[in-house]
């Protein structure tokens, strides 16, 4: 005689092996080694979209940075107070500008991948690039580039710093949402903010005293020109908590260009 519970038992045994199968064309999932999946094609605007754009943003993030450095040391209404720190020791190494700062950087960079050691993220190696690549940089733009440029007004020079402050920022920024490598000094404080319980701005902006603080003593101590002004507390005051402020705006840039 029938048994509805016999039918009940044959829906659970379909139930219980449905997970073998392609719901879509009916081909085995590579769960089951008796049949062999066909691979998936990737396109070429996958390609692009996974392998070309981050670069396109890295470049982009490093166009904003290294031409807004340049101008905030064109102005010459004082540096902030990193861009201060790295030029008294410049000064006091008797190297270029450029130079100290491949130095310091490949510091952050050493400091950071002892501390994570086997956490330290493999892609974040390429730091290398910034730090070696963007010291030469630096030389070309405010050595040959724009070697010269000037401008008399007190007044011009300072909004022009001001105006650079968030253009670096944003660059930091857009060097981040590229997801290849970051800068060394920011990329350290983005491993100390969660084990401080912090924002990275917050740490950023502590990080600018100690610089302050630091570049303060190396100029009494060696008798160095006067690298601090208007400029450094423009810079102290603004670009930690810039760093915050732009995240969202920055992300945004990155989706209007359909870069991600």
């Amino acid at each position: 005689m029938w048994k509805p519970v016999a039918v009940s038992h044959r829906f659970s045994l379909c139930k219980r092996f449905s997970h073998l199968f392609d719901a879509k064309e009916g081909t085995m999932n590579p769960g089951n080694n008796t049949m062999k999946q066909t691979p998936t094609k990737t396109t070429f605007p996958a390609f692009w979209k996974k392998h070309v754009n981050p670069w396109i943003i890295f470049t982009l993030g490093a166009l904003f940075l290294y031409n807004g450095l340049a101008f905030m040391i064109i102005a010459g209404v004082g540096m902030s107070p990193f861009d201060a720190f790295t030029k008294t020791f410049s000064e006091i190494a008797q190297i270029q500008y450029g130079t100290a700062g491949m130095i310091i950087g490949g510091t952050f960079f050493l400091v950071n991948l002892i501390w994570l050691n086997k956490k330290f993220p493999p892609r974040e190696l390429a730091q290398v690039v910034i730090f070696i690549g963007g010291g030469f940089v630096m030389n070309f733009l405010t050595g040959t580039l724009y070697q010269g440029v000037a401008f008399d007004s007190f007044w011009i020079n300072l909004v022009l710093f001001t105006l650079m402050t968030p253009v670096v920022a944003f660059g930091v920024l857009l060097i981040f949402e590229a997801n290849l490598m970051t800068t060394p000094l920011e990329s350290l404080c983005s491993t100390i903010a969660p084990r401080v319980h912090l924002t990275l701005g917050t740490v950023r902006w502590i990080a600018d005293g100690i610089f302050l603080v630091t570049t303060l003593i190396l100029i009494l101590i060696f008798g160095l020109e006067w690298s601090l002004s208007y400029g450094t507390v423009i810079a102290l005051a603004l670009f930690g908590p810039l760093l915050d402020i732009l995240k969202k705006p920055a992300a945004g840039f990155v989706r209007l260009l359909h870069l991600k």
